[in-house]
């Protein structure tokens, strides 16, 4: 069963607290997972999960992605990898975020991110593996015993882990896709909605990697064919 549970709304270092409390509780594995890219107009939405066990070491200086530099998140990135049973970053792209909802698309992401886990990981299963997820709004996932956490990830290490990878993950993806569609400075924005992305938009209409379900989008492509 799936329930939400509240994180006060602070910014501290993430502890692995609630995480020993899974342990406790008699679970093997816990996986912490979370998301970028569910706001930006471009590009696809990814989804960051890691595997720990009891004797998994937390990294030093980890935290939730929204609060280190691209310099950051690039250093703690083989550390985590090196320090977790098991990694497993996913995405959707836009279009199938147009065809089903942002929601059911970070679902989606987080879900198979998860699975991937516990098929990578020795021992793991459904049954002895407790999944912790951010955001107390999400879908609920798919074959998997969870919590959904109001800003988990700035409190609880597994997601801050797995915000990490999710953000570098997507950061690449939306710099290499610059590179085929280099007038809207993907590589810069990485799809959010800046004034850069606006002009942009409004000069040269969507690109097919544009979510058109998004109003913004749908007002440029509309102007463009008046």
């Amino acid at each position: 069963m799936t329930r939400a549970m509240k994180s006060p709304h602070v910014r501290c270092a993430p502890t692995i607290t609630l995480e020993q409390e899974y342990f406790k509780k008699g679970y093997r594995f816990v996986i912490g997972v979370d998301e970028a890219g569910r706001g930006p107009w471009a590009g696809p939405v990814t989804a960051g999960a890691v595997l720990i066990d009891a004797n998994s070491m937390p990294v030093v200086g980890v935290a939730d992605s929204k609060f280190l530099s691209a310099k950051a998140r690039e250093a703690l990135q083989d550390k985590i990898v090196a320090q977790t049973v098991a990694h497993a970053i996913t995405s959707v792209d836009a279009a199938t975020i147009d065809a089903i909802g942002i929601q059911q698309a970070v679902c989606d992401a987080m879900s198979q991110a998860v699975m991937l886990c516990i098929q990578r990981a020795e021992g793991a299963t459904v049954d002895n593996t407790f999944v912790l997820v951010d955001g107390s709004k999400t879908m609920k996932l798919k074959g998997c015993q969870s919590i959904k956490i109001l800003r988990g990830g700035a409190l609880h290490y597994s997601i801050s882990a797995g915000s990490i990878l999710a953000k570098l993950m997507r950061d690449e993806m939306m710099c290499k896709l610059h590179t085929s569609y280099p007038a809207y400075g993907f590589d810069v924005h990485k799809g959010y909605g800046t004034k850069q992305h606006q002009a942009a938009l409004a000069k040269w209409g969507p690109c097919p990697i544009h979510r058109l379900s998004y109003a913004p989008v749908a007002r440029a492509k509309l102007a463009r064919n008046e």
